[in-house]
């Protein structure tokens, strides 16, 4: 299929008006067989979904009268033909010619001109600001503004708790996610890895937060192409996620369970850290997830006990044997990955948080039922939001009065009332959130 069609039909699936949104993930699992063809489809995917609001902003701007509700694909086009002006380093003629032909491809020749003159149309002000004519268009400095591009119930969240970084929030999450790779000790050394990906003609450089972190300057990279994939030397894992391990410290004969496990990269970083714990246990409710965490296990010679269930219902999996140290990375709204996932600004809601942060709670209270004495609970997601991190842990401190949150000398992140917050970074970590609770 043409690249350009079938960035098409996959943001037909996934933009506001689609009848069942679906997740990139998953609309992505079926590419294209050509990867050069592959990768440039995604490139305008990831891009159209980043800078939806603000590309649609400045299509309106240009229309003499909105479409129907029935040529939503041909807003699509529209959105495809303007993420090109502004973004990408095709020819002129190529983006217009191949842009408008998708309206044909699409059975709506009609809308070849539209789409034609539009984009000649962003063409022409966009030569006249690079030219510095003195009578410049102000259609994309003041449309394609990093805030604009972001739903309300994210800025609102955001300029509320971070008002010093959210500049930085948006900028970082409208840029492409690096390639970060936890380099597996017990094999090679951050040092002699870097000295083999160099050999390979593969340049990076170390993390700044942890000493297993290593990030790839190019990040479209195929992971099973650099140096040791096989022989177990690395995972691909940011490196805000590699401070899990880090922060529970799992020790000799302690038994572990990670809840909510896959695919597998924190178990196995537990693993890594400590190779003779009494027991690892992972739980997922996903099968197929869990057949990941399984693959990763294996390709890096570890082992755990891996249980498929909703880890919050305890008759279902748990034997009644406590555990000394618990990772609960609970499932959130996802707003420290955003960059990694922008899918996830169309396809949740503001009202999702409240229901999330209560599946959060009845999940760490399940965990707590089930850890020992002096154990250690390390509560970390994925989000940037109060209500899902320091809220809830402040929340849950208040109700059980033998939690109590331990302080931890870190050099990163913004320390909360309760816990660590790393906000994400431009070509580096993301955002994760961290509280490391003792039972008394």
């Amino acid at each position: 299929m043409n690249p350009r069609l079938y960035a098409v039909e996959v943001l037909l699936q996934l933009l506001p008006g689609a009848h069942s949104p679906r997740s990139l993930t998953t609309l992505l699992a079926k590419p294209l067989s050509d990867k050069l063809s592959q990768a440039f489809a995604c490139e305008l995917i990831y891009g159209v979904t980043r800078w939806y609001q603000c590309l649609t902003t400045i299509i309106q701007i240009h229309l003499h009268k909105p479409l129907r509700k029935k040529d939503r694909d041909i807003h699509i086009i529209l959105l495809l033909g303007a993420y090109q002006v502004f973004f990408s380093k095709q020819p002129d003629y190529a983006v217009v010619s191949e842009t408008s032909n998708l309206s044909r491809l699409r059975y709506k020749p009609w809308a070849v001109g539209l789409v034609n003159a539009l984009l000649r149309k962003l063409y022409q002000q966009q030569n006249q600001k690079n030219a510095h004519i003195a009578h410049i268009a102000h259609t994309q400095v003041e449309y394609l503004n990093p805030k604009l591009a972001f739903p309300n119930w994210i800025k609102n969240n955001i300029e509320r708790s971070y008002p010093k970084q959210a500049t930085d929030f948006y900028q970082t999450n409208l840029t492409k996610a690096p390639l970060t790779l936890r380099i597996n000790h017990k094999h090679i050394s951050t040092q002699a890895f870097l000295v083999n990906l160099l050999d390979n003609g593969l340049q990076a450089r170390c993390g700044e937060l942890t000493n297993t972190s290593v990030t790839l300057s190019e990040s479209t990279t195929p992971v099973h192409t650099i140096p040791g994939f096989n022989q177990g030397q690395f995972t691909v894992q940011d490196e805000g996620a590699q401070l899990c391990a880090q922060l529970l410290q799992p020790q000799p004969g302690e038994r572990v369970l990670d809840a909510c496990c896959a695919p597998g990269g924190k178990t196995t970083h537990l693993l890594e850290q400590c190779a003779e714990l009494a027991e690892l246990v992972a739980v997922d409710s996903s099968a197929k997830r869990l057949t990941q965490t399984q693959e990763n296990l294996d390709r890096l010679d570890l082992c755990a006990t891996l249980k498929q269930a909703a880890v919050e219902q305890l008759d279902d999996w748990w034997d009644k044997t406590p555990f000394d140290k618990i990772l609960v990375d609970a499932p959130c709204s996802g707003t420290g990955v955003l960059r990694r996932h922008p899918d996830i600004m169309w396809l949740k809601k503001a009202q999702d948080v409240p229901a999330l942060a209560q599946k959060q709670a009845k999940i760490l209270r399940s965990m707590w039922q089930i850890l020992k004495p002096r154990g250690k609970l390390l509560y970390c997601t994925c989000s940037v939001l109060p209500q899902e991190n320091v809220e809830l842990i402040q929340a849950f401190v208040a109700e059980k009065t033998d939690a109590h949150v331990l302080t931890v000398n870190i050099p990163w992140g913004i320390t909360q009332t309760v816990g660590h917050q790393l906000l994400p970074k431009i070509g580096a970590y993301d955002g994760f959130y961290y509280a490391l609770i003792q039972k008394n």
